[in-house]
């Protein structure tokens, strides 16, 4: 169904062959869609014995024939269970095979933008079979809903559900078609443990009737913790479907609205989640900010962050105070890759705050940028100390000393857009004791299990046909990491600090000080599936100025970052109680930056990206 900014849900209405009816009732209630079944399931047919009235719609008027439209907004169908009577003989079983394929046919002749199938163990290797040739053989574009209970007979929710959907899911290749309709019981397990399945491709909760409570005015309500339970699905922009009988006399319109209640009063999103609204799961490419020339819409939107400036010109001001207060002569600031001039203002702006003058320097590599700065020297810094330096900072002789240097090179992985070899080239010009602005940094890497991530790296690589499979494997992605879950905590991963030290940069090859290598554990409290490793970052500007993406400490508000994503080749099914040994390389030669990851415990993977072989960051 639809994905909008409004909660999408419907009704399980069962059979109705007069989809005018259906409609009816289910828009008449307030939802959005009816699901319905393909064949009524109180007689003992199936699809090809069924008679006039047993089928989806085949008893509607013909003056409301739907069109693809209709059927694709308004329908998803219920296909029959089969493949669970294990004593069937082989000829019985290809029948069954037949007949499900039938209703599946059928439903995508219909155009319905979804089937839903209900699984169980005892018949999930046949339903997977089926299901998968369908997906495999067919031109429509249907999507299938598998339904899975959220416990078993036993309460064994995690040791037996997901056991069921990954089976399911592995049998099917992890097909980006097949999602999961969970269906949420009146017992719940622990928050922590129903956490697992935000990094399952949900395309719906089912609530049966039977969940709600009723409150002292005799409307339907959840428990507080089936709100919080749902609260995370409505985050990952799941529909909801309400089934079960009726206990209201207002009808099942209630339980609609009450579902609609709890979505409108969700936290107000802050201005992190308003920015990145529609980039969920969305992979880019990091930037490459020295090889490429940026353009001005891209500046323009680093420049709206709220937090990041504020920041910077907090660390500035903290540094004019502490260390050039009584200066008796104008402190020389320099910041290199000015960009459109936002650090610039930042140091302008710290400079009459503290009552401090200040000397300016604006280098900046980009020869159109430079463009805006000499503008803003010519209209906006007419009365301040500016100058305007067309050059890459690695290269400028500067024509004096630095007492501060304000930078802001950081990629999403801290280190990974060069900011370690591009401030390296900065360090000739600066005065002893000359401060670094930020001072350090450090990256964070934690693995998450995401099949939303991995089906978006495996499309982009069906996509490139040009280039070997393993090339979009062997890069990392920037992305808003959304549905997803998180195996364990990220830990820090490569520190820098700048200014750097001399005998550091002494020697025949300096640019391999920049190198890292680290061998990191984590471990795993359930079985799961390992999809990648999300990387963060934490920076100090200066003293207790700091700004971070690491979720734990995320600046709030800012928005300049979106994590980083390293997949890996095939999905590493993991069990509880593995200790997870990941190997990460930062890998410098004079001309190029890159990274190499691995897995060594429980299971070795292969070494991702060697040599760099897909993926480099040109100097």
């Amino acid at each position: 169904m639809p994905r909008t900014s409004k909660l999408t849900s419907g009704v399980d209405l069962d059979f109705d062959a007069n989809v005018e009816n259906a409609i009816y009732s289910s828009n008449g209630e307030g939802y959005d869609f009816a699901v319905l079944d393909v064949i009524d399931k109180t007689k003992k047919i199936t699809f090809s014995t069924a008679k006039q009235g047993e089928r989806l719609g085949d008893s509607t008027n013909p003056e409301f024939l739907l069109d693809s439209t209709d059927w694709s907004n308004f329908v998803v169908g219920k296909v029959s269970t089969y493949g669970s009577d294990k004593t069937s003989s082989a000829r019985e079983q290809a029948k069954e095979d037949n007949d499900l394929l039938d209703e599946i046919n059928y439903c995508a002749y219909l155009g319905l933008p979804a089937i839903l199938i209900s699984i169980t163990e005892e018949n999930c290797v046949l339903m997977a079979r089926v299901i998968n040739f369908s997906l495999l053989h067919s031109h429509h574009i249907m999507t299938v809903w598998v339904r899975i209970s959220a416990d078993d007979a036993e309460g064994n929710f995690l040791q037996s559900a997901w056991k069921i959907w990954n089976k399911f899911r592995l049998l099917c290749n992890h097909n980006s078609r097949i999602g999961l309709a969970l269906e949420l019981k009146s017992d719940l397990p622990d928050l922590s443990e129903m956490k697992q399945w935000l990094g399952e491709p949900v395309r719906c909760v089912i609530l049966n009737t039977g969940v709600f409570l009723t409150n002292k005015k005799g409307f339907p309500v959840l428990s507080k913790a089936h709100q919080s339970v749902l609260g995370k699905f409505f985050g990952i922009k799941c529909q909801i479907v309400v089934t079960g009988p009726n206990n209201h006399d207002a009808g099942m319109r209630v339980y609609q609205q009450y579902i609609d209640h709890l979505y409108n009063n969700r936290p107000t999103p802050d201005q992190y989640q308003i920015f990145a609204d529609g980039y969920e799961d969305y992979l880019q490419a990091p930037l490459q900010p020295l090889m490429d020339n940026l353009e001005s819409s891209t500046y323009e939107v680093f420049e709206k962050d709220p937090v990041k400036y504020r920041r910077y010109r907090e660390a500035i001001h903290a540094c004019l105070e502490e260390k050039h207060k009584n200066a008796d002569k104008p402190v020389v600031v320099m910041v290199v890759g000015a960009g459109r001039g936002p650090l610039v203002k930042a140091a302008l702006q710290a400079s009459k705050d503290t009552n401090v003058k200040i000397k300016c320097y604006a280098v900046e590599k980009n020869v159109n940028a430079t463009v805006t700065l000499e503008l803003l020297k010519r209209t906006k810094w007419l009365e301040d100390d500016v100058t305007v330096v067309g050059c890459d900072m690695r290269e400028w002789e500067a024509p004096e000393l630095a007492d501060i240097v304000v930078s802001e090179l950081l990629g999403s992985f801290g280190d990974n857009e060069l900011s370690p070899e591009c401030l390296d080239g900065t360090d000739r010009f600066l005065k002893p004791g000359a401060v670094s602005i930020p001072c350090s940094y450090t990256s964070f890497l934690a693995p998450v299990s995401s099949q939303k991530l991995y089906n978006e790296v495996m499309a982009t690589s069906n996509h490139e046909k040009d280039k070997p499979k393993v090339t979009s494997f062997e890069m990392p992605y920037v992305v808003r990491i959304h549905n997803f879950y998180g195996l364990d905590e990220p830990k820090p991963a490569f520190t820098f600090t700048h200014p750097s030290k001399k005998e550091e940069m002494e020697g025949d090859a300096p640019h391999l000080k920049n190198s890292r290598y680290i061998e990191m554990k984590f471990d795993v409290s359930t079985e799961t599936i390992l999809h990648g490793f999300a990387g963060y970052f934490e920076c100090q500007l200066y003293g207790d100025v700091d700004i971070s993406i690491l979720p734990a400490t995320h600046s709030p508000g800012m928005f300049s970052w979106f994590p980083i994503f390293f997949p890996i080749h095939s999905p590493m099914h993991l069990q509880k109680g593995d200790k997870l040994t990941v190997n990460l390389w930062r890998v410098c030669s004079p001309q190029k930056v890159w990274y190499e990851w691995a897995i060594s415990t429980p299971t070795a993977s292969c070494i991702h990206n060697p040599g760099g072989r897909s993926y480099t960051i040109g100097l």
